[in-house]
């Protein structure tokens, strides 16, 4: 095991991304290495943008012990599949992803504003509005940032609607 690792190493360090993940793949279903090798096999899907695998690998990761939570993690990732089902127009899609979201019980900042801009692009520009709403209120410290750096002027329309 200590000499696939090693070799696993080198080639995720050489970006031989595809032998790296072999490897890992390996050593992580019964290995002293095991939690090392998920870490990196996420890393990989990472830099890969498979955000469905880095999901199956997080749970596994989740399951080893109590002192690891992949929760926002997973959160991030299904938002990344939403997100590519928004690009793709599928907006039933990325609201099935979206609605499976909680983290501690409570919605993410990035799940509420994909929600709003789903609500949005469909044209329920009330529903964005509340949700918008909801967010600055809940969400002060980002207001200034988030305003400013909505390209698509979101913002300015529902800040219109709302008043």
């Amino acid at each position: 095991d200590q000499a696939f690792h090693s070799l696993a190493k080198d080639y995720l360090h050489a970006g031989l991304l595809d032998r790296a993940e072999i490897l890992f793949t390996r050593l992580s279903v019964d290995s002293d290495y095991r939690q090392e090798a998920l870490f990196n096999l996420i890393k990989i899907y990472e830099q890969e943008k498979e955000w469905q695998k880095a999901i199956e690998v997080s749970q596994k990761l989740s399951k080893l012990g109590d002192k690891i939570s992949c929760e926002h993690q997973i959160s991030h990732y299904i938002c990344e599949l939403a997100e590519e089902a928004i690009s793709a127009e599928n907006y039933k899609e990325a609201s099935l992803l979206i609605s499976e979201i909680k983290v501690n019980n409570e919605t993410t900042l990035r799940t509420d504003l994909i929600k709003a801009n789903i609500a949005f692009v469909e044209g329920d520009l009330r529903n964005a509005a509340e949700i918008y709403y909801k967010i600055l209120n809940k969400n002060y410290e980002i207001k200034s940032v988030s305003i400013k750096d909505d390209k698509k002027g979101f913002f300015k329309k529902i800040i219109k609607m709302i008043k």
